[in-house]
């Protein structure tokens, strides 16, 4: 029984990863067909929390009783996270922006040394490293080039954009011990939505995507 459930942690995870590579694959088409960056992550966040919504409703569970924690949550991963990501993407391949996904990882791991004193491995820390240095070697410019120039600036903003997610992480551990995963998630997503489109509108971004980058639609 134990090592169903683990098969199925890893299962999820490996299927999570898949995901996520997918979305960076699907976002950076939408800004390479110049829906600002801002505009696409509020659709795609909003379209995310409106279809997990249903199952959110039927979860229930939205407590507040620990509100600066779900605040700093909804900063980091509604705000801050998602931002700097799809301004990120912006600068950068959508290659570059799948191979930088393990910085997710590796500051979830650190924050969670630091902030619930988790114990870290020889091994953790190792590749921790290794993630770091490939992180940095893909975006050291060519020489000659500027280092906060093209891709090297937007692989910055996404991993800033990580780090964001790994605080999101690590204190949705807190809250999830009192609300369902799937609202969690859903809010998440919609608080991203809103906040996203608001700052498109700021900067003067159209929120309208073109009916010609709609599959299926000419």
């Amino acid at each position: 029984m134990v090592q169903r459930r683990f098969l199925l942690g890893y299962g999820a995870a490996l299927g999570s990863a898949a995901l996520v590579g997918l979305f960076t694959v699907l976002n950076k088409w939408l800004l390479v067909e110049d829906v600002p960056a801002l505009t696409a992550g509020a659709w795609t966040y909003f379209a995310a929390g409106l279809a997990l919504l249903p199952w959110a409703v039927r979860a229930r569970g939205l407590d507040f009783k620990r509100p600066r924690v779900l605040v700093l949550w909804l900063l980091a991963g509604s705000v801050f996270g998602p931002s700097l990501y799809f301004l990120g993407l912006k600068f950068t391949s959508g290659v570059q922006g799948v191979l930088m996904i393990n910085m997710e990882a590796v500051f979830t791991a650190f924050l969670a040394f630091a902030l619930f004193r988790e114990h870290l491995t020889l091994s953790t820390v190792g590749a921790s490293v290794a993630v770091l240095a490939g992180g940095i070697w893909l975006s050291w410019p060519e020489s000659g080039g500027n280092l906060l120039a093209s891709n090297a600036l937007g692989n910055l903003l996404i991993a800033l954009g990580y780090m964001g997610w790994g605080t999101e992480n690590n204190l949705g551990r807190l809250l999830g011990e009192d609300i369902p995963a799937v609202t969690l998630v859903s809010l998440k997503a919609l608080v991203a939505g809103v906040v996203m489109g608001v700052l498109a509108l700021a900067f003067g971004q159209p929120l309208v995507v073109p009916w010609r980058v709609v599959p299926g639609i000419q």
